[in-house]
């Protein structure tokens, strides 16, 4: 099922008094980052597994995902500073702990100051200060040759959710165009088309197995269609991410 999700506002005005080296892979702040910490209720606090909040700057955009939705600034360079300017981000109902990441990301966005970026790791400072946002530089992970395993399905009811406890849908891709793995219950197959950051995956065929359980019923077949309904990937770090035309997050997967 395909959601149909609005746009917020969310100003974000924010500015960055820098120290002159850059971050990312090319040195510079441009570049994909990967949120590892943050600060919450007054101390830092590890991104917990199974949740991608993230940050790209390119070409005057800012982009990414706040551990649940997707976002997008416009931002201006003045010297040593960054001004982002108001964002739009999708309405997806998110548990945690994903919700609970999205809250104190946009927050501490909304409270930075000063940055640091050197090699591999941006930091971002409050006015006081304090660290309050450390990214890692994101380097690009090929979409074939691995399996991938779902941490986050979206159930066709507006909100992307954890897995089943013990259940382990996963995915993968060759480079002959097709996507096989198991759906919960069941094994599937079938065609999965790339071009660019595009995709189109299905029709998929699968075996006829009942899970004799619900939940896992339930799962499968929001899986299945997830998959179909992805129009667009990205996969960085280790993770892996497929969402529709409106930009709503379908699959989340992990390597392991």
């Amino acid at each position: 099922m395909r959601l149909s999700l609005g746009l917020a506002g969310i100003s974000l005005m924010v500015v960055l008094a820098a120290c002159t080296s850059g971050g990312g892979t090319g040195g510079t702040l441009d570049g994909d980052w990967l949120l590892k910490s943050q600060r919450v209720d007054g101390s830092m606090t590890d991104i917990p597994a199974g949740v991608t909040a993230d940050a790209t700057f390119k070409d005057g955009t800012v982009s990414g995902s706040t551990g649940c939705n997707r976002y997008s600034a416009a931002y201006t360079v003045d010297g040593n500073a960054l001004k982002i300017g108001p964002a739009q981000t999708t309405l997806i109902g998110c548990q945690p702990p994903q919700s609970i990441v999205e809250t104190a990301y946009t927050a501490n966005l909304g409270n930075v100051s000063t940055y640091t970026a050197t090699g591999d790791t941006l930091t971002v400072y409050d006015s006081s200060g304090n660290a309050i946002l450390v990214y890692g530089a994101m380097e690009p992970v090929s979409l074939a040759g691995a399996t991938w395993h779902a941490i986050g399905i979206n159930n066709g009811k507006g909100g992307v959710v954890s897995v089943v406890a013990d259940s382990d849908p996963t995915a993968l891709f060759d480079a002959a165009g097709t996507v096989s793995g198991d759906a919960t219950c069941n094994t599937y197959n079938g065609a999965a088309v790339v071009d660019g950051t595009s995709i189109t995956i299905g029709p998929l065929a699968t075996t006829r197995m009942l899970c004799g359980d619900e939940a896992l019923d339930t799962q499968e077949a929001a899986y299945l269609t997830a998959l179909q309904s992805a129009t667009t990937f990205a996969a960085r770090d280790q993770k892996l991410e497929l969402r529709d035309g409106d930009g709503s997050l379908m699959v989340q997967f992990e390597q392991r």
